[in-house]
């Protein structure tokens, strides 16, 4: 929403997704908008752990956080870069979680099994999304 409707967001395209060369030698300040970038990238993986320790864990240790990168990638690839997209699979990828977690507790599956379930769904959208976009064409003879 903000990269497409303000001022900061058609720089941030400018020099971050189109290319930096051409931002650059049209003027754009592309060093300062990627350290910027970074640093509040930072700032909001901060918050975040702040949250996870304040709200679910009350003290920090070695465990916290543990997962969430693996769940992060999944949805920002899933999502494309669509915030509201992010927001849907986020909630799909919970509830995949809360059903493992379920499966886990009630009919004693180890969490390696849980883990290979998930991933088998990830193989499985993953290898639609190669289907559909790649075909074999066979020459006419």
């Amino acid at each position: 929403m903000v990269r497409h409707g303000t001022q900061p967001g058609r720089l941030l395209r400018g020099c971050c997704s189109f290319n930096a060369k051409a931002a650059l030698a049209t003027g754009l300040p592309v060093l300062s908008i990627a350290v910027g970038l970074v640093l509040l990238s930072g700032a909001l993986s901060g918050v975040a752990g702040m949250m996870i320790v304040a709200g679910t864990e009350h003290r920090l240790n070695q465990s916290v956080g543990n997962g969430y990168l693996f769940s992060a990638i999944v949805i920002a690839y899933l999502a494309r870069a669509k915030p509201l997209w992010v927001v849907v699979i986020s909630f799909a990828l919970g509830a995949v979680f809360t059903a493992g977690n379920v499966l886990k507790v009630f009919y004693s599956i180890s969490e390696a099994m849980i883990v290979l379930m998930q991933g088998a769904v990830l193989m499985s959208i993953l290898m639609a999304q190669f289907f559909s976009s790649y075909s074999l064409k066979r020459p006419k003879n």
